[in-house]
């Protein structure tokens, strides 16, 4: 009986060992005998994929610098903000400061005057948030609710408490104080409460006629200032906006008072 040799699978195996052996010189010749042909074509081929990752990434790039350069832009706004405020509020301290030396001299040289001058004994934080102790009291023509300036047209408080010889001011920057006030340009009257620290606040419409740097006025017929706007908050998800009022001046770093 006769069997047939299998020699055909080792053909086959050694056809591909040429061909691969084969492609092998051709790309090797090649890199020496074409480089530049060789270089087109690796470029054909890394071209789309260059390209698809450029319209891919790239976007996520810019998506990354915009809100990093958007998050600088609002730390600036904000802090020029910031920057703008404590300006205003510097000229506005100098302004009554400039004034309230001047109505000092001048005060102490009337007789007649209806100011009665009183020096401050103690103040925050030697005395309650917001209260100051005069040196004047029954003796000297002082009552329970007499009104408090610290300079001629600026008024803080009124006397809530008398002894014979001092006196407690309550400022209606007390915080939880309800105080009317009237908008001097415009002659708007609202109600504005007290935050402490010589500071008030009031929510209002947005669209109410309020700027920056109005003077909220106590009511009467010599129309006091109570305080100055230094601040509006405009919150874009609210109808509402936050008026922030400020006493003109540093309360805390006055000598004397005055009492009507």
């Amino acid at each position: 009986m006769n069997y047939p040799l299998k020699s055909k699978p080792k053909n086959e195996n050694r056809g591909k060992v040429i061909a691969i052996i084969t492609i092998t010189l051709i790309l090797f010749l090649g890199l020496f005998l074409m480089p530049n042909y060789l270089r087109v074509v690796a470029t054909g081929v890394s071209l789309p994929i260059w390209s698809v990752t450029d319209q891919v990434v790239n976007p996520f790039f810019k998506i990354k610098n915009f809100l990093s350069f958007k998050g600088t832009l609002i730390k600036e706004n904000l802090k020029l903000q910031d920057e703008t405020v404590t300006l205003k509020l510097r000229q506005m301290d100098y302004d009554v400061l400039s004034k309230e030396n001047q109505e000092i001299k001048t005060v102490l040289g009337r007789k007649n005057s209806i100011h009665r001058v009183a020096g401050i004994l103690s103040k925050p934080p030697r005395s309650p948030f917001d209260t100051f102790v005069i040196d004047a009291g029954s003796s000297e023509g002082v009552f329970i609710g007499n009104k408090v300036y610290i300079s001629e047209n600026i008024i803080i408080g009124t006397i809530t408490n008398v002894t014979p010889h001092t006196s407690l001011v309550q400022l209606f920057s007390t915080g939880g104080l309800k105080q009317d006030a009237v908008v001097s340009r415009t002659g708007t009257m609202l109600t504005i409460t007290g935050r402490g620290g010589a500071n008030f606040e009031i929510e209002v419409p947005k669209d109410t006629d309020i700027l920056w740097g109005d003077s909220f006025l106590y009511p009467g017929l010599n129309s006091s200032i109570l305080g100055n706007v230094y601040y509006i908050d405009t919150n874009s998800q609210s109808s509402f906006k936050t008026i922030y009022i400020r006493i003109p001046g540093n309360v805390f770093d006055s000598k004397v008072v005055y009492i009507e």
